[in-house]
């Protein structure tokens, strides 16, 4: 990530770091509460693979 980048080069904390690059401190905490999509992700591929001209609208409703 950018901010740890910035962090380990300039060898400063993590508000400036995010200051200097407009970046958001609760941006960058942020952890996803969500479970794995693994499934999901490798279905969703499945089908674009092999239904090649089907839009984003058609494979989210297979």
């Amino acid at each position: 990530m950018l901010v740890d980048a910035v962090r380990s080069e300039w060898q400063v904390s993590i508000r400036r770091a995010c200051d200097a690059l407009e970046f958001d401190r609760s941006t960058y905490h942020y952890k996803s509460r969500r479970p794995g999509q693994a499934a999901l992700e490798q279905k969703i591929k499945e089908i674009c693979h092999v239904r090649i001209r089907y839009g984003y609208r058609r494979v989210h409703v297979l």
